[in-house]
Formats: structure tokens, sequence, C-alpha cells
């Protein structure tokens, strides 16, 4: 009977600890799949010529103007498979005040289209898109952004893809930006000869010719890789060098790259570059590797390429381009290893601590930890927060200990109890939402859970202390009724043997 009362006493505590854990891991949030921004996962396709432009952009691709309307086309490729091979675009044309472009609905989807590029040579996949945009009537000659957004989601991990591509319009068949004023107001005396205000052949010219128009550089198009670069690291840079002129070559053309700052630096013997000519509508490529400071700031950085080249009758001309470098530095979070007790009992609750610091120089955001490990069930994930430079928090997290799924294991023993092993994912983004993560092991022991039986009462054993005073005083009490009763048969004798006397 004893025996049976055990085993039903032991019963009752394991669905008492099956429903704790059901209840604990029912009680588990899901874990929130962060939105992670993924960037430089679309580029531009620069070495493939596609119908309807007159070079790559490798070559110096640039959008045309004719007939009142501006045709870009930019081809884009993913090093990613995306979600339903797809791109949702809208456009940015600027300052409505300023813009020459016709403000209008111009979103749409794009999608992912084999295209026969290189006049028919050869075929590749590509995000095509060819927009075409009408000009209004009092638009000013000058060189115009269109930004185009494009955003979509990689196929699998579903991660947000969120770029900008910047292409520049030019327009000449506008109104001239310098015509004075005052022009307009102030015309010419109508020729007797025409009967018009044009001046004829014999009175137009002044007699010198107008001087050609300036040859000018741009940059039409520029790569860094990687992108954003690391501070400490080289990284590659190309730039795509543009004469816009259709009238006039550039000779003896030097280019000199040169940062904002100090933080960015030529890794090569120099950081000037000469070419002798670039003709009319061409354009040189330069190739360089450069280096960012380990104490830069993660922020954009600014490159000056200070262009000097001679037009038509050896003229001197000077201009300057910039490009922008996107800066990051590297993360460098370290943790004390958790203290794991080396054994647990099955339906304790037990706390582990962690000490998360931040040695880099650059803030890390969301930093957060996730227990994975047979039997060991968390109170959901230890969200830690952001942490500064410099900056470090400690943070508990509270796991509550259930029973081993021996299955699962890969054991064969039917015990629920014993030895696992797991780890603590430790994950934390930098400031373009990069996931950097990290694992800390960990083991313990599960033993079964400590059952408190009631115990039955064994009779109280006899005092053995001394009583010997008891004793005295009961020898007392006889030997006092002894006397009292001698004294008192005693009494009666006598009274007796009075009466007698008497008679």
């Amino acid at each position: 009977m004893k025996k049976l009362c055990c085993v039903l006493v032991i019963l009752v505590m394991l669905l008492s600890v099956t429903n704790v854990v059901l209840a604990a891991e029912d009680s588990i949030p899901p874990s929130p799949v962060p939105a992670t921004q993924t960037n430089n996962v679309l580029s531009i396709d620069n070495t493939n010529l596609y119908s309807g432009m007159d070079k790559p952009y490798s070559s110096g691709y640039m959008p045309t103007v004719a007939n009142n309307t501006a045709h870009l086309i930019l081809p884009v490729v993913s090093s990613q498979e995306l979600q339903g091979n797809s791109l949702n675009m809208t456009v940015d044309l600027g300052d409505p005040q300023d813009s020459p472009f016709v403000f209008q609905n111009y979103d749409q989807t794009v999608t992912l289209v084999e295209h026969t590029v290189n006049d028919g040579t050869q075929k590749v996949n590509a995000y095509l898109i060819e927009l075409s945009l009408p000009l209004i009537e009092s638009r000013v000659n000058g060189r115009y952004p269109v930004t185009i957004n494009l955003q979509g989601q990689t196929k699998g991990n579903s991660s947000t893809i969120s770029q900008a591509f910047t292409l520049y319009v030019t327009i000449p068949d506008g109104l001239d930006p310098n015509a004075s004023q005052g022009n307009n107001a102030d015309p010419q005396t109508d020729n007797p000869d025409t009967g018009s205000g044009i001046p004829t052949d014999n009175t137009a010219g002044g007699g010198e010719d107008e001087p050609a128009p300036q040859p000018k550089a741009m940059v039409s198009s520029y790569t860094v890789n990687p992108s954003p670069v690391v501070a400490g690291k080289e990284f590659d840079l190309s730039v795509t060098l543009l004469n816009t002129s259709d009238s006039q070559s550039m000779n003896n053309v030097k280019v000199t790259i040169n940062g904002e700052t100090s933080d960015v630096i030529p890794m090569g013997e120099t950081n000037s570059f000469y070419f002798k000519k670039i003709g009319k509508k061409d354009a040189k490529v330069i190739n360089t590797k450069m280096m960012v400071q380990q104490s830069a700031e993660p922020k954009p950085q600014k490159l000056t390429l200070h262009i000097e080249y001679e037009g038509a009758k050896a003229t001197a001309y000077t201009s300057d381009e910039s490009i922008i470098i996107q800066v990051k530095q590297p993360m460098r979070v370290e943790y004390d290893a958790p203290e794991i007790p080396k054994e647990v009992n099955a339906g304790d609750t037990m706390s582990i601590s962690l000490n998360v610091m931040n040695m880099g120089r650059g803030t890390v955001y969301n930093v957060r930890a996730e227990l994975e490990a047979p039997g060991l069930v968390p109170e959901g994930s230890l969200f830690i927060g952001n942490l500064e430079s410099g900056a470090a928090k400690k943070s508990d997290l509270y796991v509550f200990v259930s029973t081993l799924n021996s299955k699962e294991n890969g054991s064969d023993s039917n015990s629920n109890y014993g030895a696992t092993s797991g780890k603590i994912i430790l994950s934390y983004e930098d400031v373009f939402g990069e996931v950097t993560s990290q694992t800390i092991d960990l083991s313990t022991t599960i033993n079964p859970p400590v059952i408190n039986a009631v115990q039955e009462q064994e009779p109280e054993e006899p005092q053995t202390q001394s009583q010997w005073w008891i004793s005295v005083l009961i020898i007392a009490v006889i030997i006092a009724c002894i006397f009292i009763g001698y004294f008192i048969k005693k009494n009666q004798t006598k009274k007796k043997d009075a009466a007698n006397e008497d008679i």
C-alpha cells in the first residue's frame, strides 16, 4: 500500500510538469522576422547595348531629347532572385517650379524579361526601364536629374529592397538661361529690303565669327565596390567621364580625385589620370583603388574630380565634378560568457545573464538574443535594444527547464533526462540595416524533478530524562500514608480499650 501511494504521487507530479511545459510553450510569442533593408542587390547593366541606346553605360550612355520628349533607358540586373520577378518603380522629377518635365503618374511595375542585346548577338535577363517624359514648352536649357526609385523583395528571406538610380537629362532645345531679359523688349529695326526684323546677310555677324561652345566634361556614371565602404578597408572606384560636346574634342585631359576630407585616400601611386583626347560625345573610364581611414565617421563622404582640359585653339578649361560614397564602421560586438548551471531539474525556472558590449566606433541597433536548446524553453526573445559606441548592457533571459525529446535528439534512449546542448543566437544591425549574428554555445544536464513526498510520522520515543524526584515523592507519599494509617489505627485501639474499661 505504501509503494502504491508513492507511485501515485510521482505520476501527479509528472503530469503537473507536463502541463507547465505546455503552458510555457503556448505563452511564447512568435519571434518577429526583422524587415531587413538589403543594399546593392540591384545594379545597372553597364556593359550591354540595349535596343534604343546608342551606346552602353560604360561608354557614356545619355538620355536623349527629341520631339519635345526626353527618352530614358535604364537596364537593371539583380544579384538575387526576387519575389514575382518584379520591381515597383516610382519616378522623382525634382521641383515642379524648375523641372522641364510634364508631371504625371509614371509609376509602373517592371518585370524580369529576356532581352536581345549587342545588335542581336546576345540575350540577357534584365529589368528594363524605358521612360518617355513629355517636356513643357517653357523649358530652360540645362541638366536635370531624374531619380528612379525601385522597390521589391528577395525570394526566400523576404528582405526588402529599396534602391534609387539618378540619370541626368540635358535639355538643348529650350530657352537660354543666360539670355538678357531686355532683349525681347528691344526689337531690331525692320530691314527695308525684307520687311522683317531679321537682318540680311550683308548686315549680320558684325564681321567676326561667334565663339564655339565650350566642351564640357561630366561624370555620367560611377561604381563603388564594395558599397557601403567599410572604414579601414580598400575599395574599387570606377568613374565614367563623358565629353558632352557634339562639336569639340577635349584634349590633354587631366583628372585629379581627392576626398573632401583626409578620411579617403588613394592607394595607387597617384590620384591623377591623363587622357590625350576625349572625342566628341565620347567617354573614358577611370579605374582606381582607394581606402577609407579607420577613424572615418559612418556617413556619406564626397569625392571631388578636378578636371583640366583644352578645347579649340588650345583654350584651357577647368571643371569640378563630385561623387558620393557611403562609409560604414565595422561592427565589433563582444559579450561575457553566460554562466549556466552544470545541472538543472525539470520543472525549475532559471535565468541566464548576458552582458553585451559595443567595442566598435558606430552604433549597433536592435540587439537581441534567442535560445535554442532541447529541454530549455525560453520566455521569448531577449531584446537588448541599441548600443552606442563603448556602451554595455546586461540583461537576463528566463528559461523554463522541460524534458528532453529523445527522438528529435537522435537518441535511442527513452529517458527524458540527461545532457543537453544548444546555443544562444546574438543578432544586431548596423545603420544600413545589415544583420550580423554570433553564436554562443551552451550545455547542461537535466535531472528529474525533485519531489518532496509527505513522510509518515513515527511515534515518539519515551523520554529518557531522569525522573528520580517523582520516585522520591511517591515513596514519601507511601511512607506518609503508612504513618497516618498507623496512628489512626492506634487511636482507634485506644478508644476501644477505654470503652471496655467503662463497662
